[in-house]
């Protein structure tokens, strides 16, 4: 007789009566807590605010420059667009943040699987309290 499986993609798989993740194995009856944490992302913000100023002030300096016919701008000019291109990365991973899953047994081990895919915690949070309803 096969188990049904409630959640099985790579080294992690959802039973009614064991979970399985890489080499550790857990009795469903003995899962304690499952959660899902999302990473603060206010840092990533900042940093990006921070850096699309100076490109800001590099841009209007290389106007100035080109303007007065003081210089070429060509410092300001790199500075303004490597300040521009970190700064999108920030704003990918403050839009994109980490989310943390974590499943912990009556014995107190837990494991915690982080994605920046909500849809792939949400869907394993939802197998295992499945799996325990599943089971009685």
């Amino acid at each position: 007789m096969s188990e049904e499986y409630f959640y099985k993609q790579g080294q992690i798989s959802v039973t009614k009566t064991l979970i399985r993740y890489g080499d550790s194995s857990f009795a469903t009856a003995n899962v304690d807590c499952v959660s899902i944490g999302e990473q603060n992302t206010q840092t990533y913000w900042i940093i990006a605010i921070v850096l699309f100023v100076v490109a800001a002030v590099s841009a209007i300096t290389v106007g100035v420059e080109i303007y007065s016919h003081t210089g070429d701008g060509s410092n300001e000019t790199i500075a303004s667009i490597l300040s521009l291109f970190i700064g999108c990365i920030f704003v990918y991973l403050a839009t994109h943040p980490k989310y943390y899953f974590r499943f912990r047994s009556c014995s107190g081990e837990s494991r915690v699987l982080v994605s920046r895919d909500y849809a792939i915690v949400g869907i394993l949070k939802r197998a295992i309290e499945q799996a325990i309803i599943a089971r009685g």
